[in-house]
């Protein structure tokens, strides 16, 4: 998944960026990566995820604002790509690495003689 948030926003932006911005940095990676766990902890109802990208979007400050041409020179198409790129690998990877669900002993319990589970 890493090498496809990596790789994938800098061809999209070498394809279809701007000639006139300078297109460098990381930030495309934390674009991708915040998209990818937000969209995955939702799709998942995982609540650590949505958490933790709440978190570094809150700390990060203009990560939700980043994708929008803001200012000039700054390559929000990265930040765009890489977000989209993000959203499309959680819901591709949507049925992968999905957390454990906490099992409680009352779940495997039965009510009945019969060991029919009766609620």
């Amino acid at each position: 998944m890493l090498p496809a948030v990596y790789l994938g926003p800098g061809i999209a932006v070498w394809l279809f960026g701007r000639a006139s911005s300078i297109h460098v940095g990381a930030s495309g990676l934390i674009y991708g990566l915040v998209s990818y766990i937000f969209v995955a902890g939702v799709i998942r109802r995982d609540r650590r995820a949505i958490a933790a990208s709440l978190l570094v979007s809150f700390l990060y400050g203009s990560v939700m604002w980043g994708v929008l041409p803001s200012e000039p020179g700054v390559s929000w198409e990265t930040h765009l790509a890489a977000a989209l790129v993000g959203l499309v690998l959680a819901i591709a990877l949507r049925r992968l690495d999905v957390p454990p669900r906490k099992r409680y002993t009352r779940e495997d319990e039965t009510d009945d003689d019969d060991g029919r589970d009766v609620r």
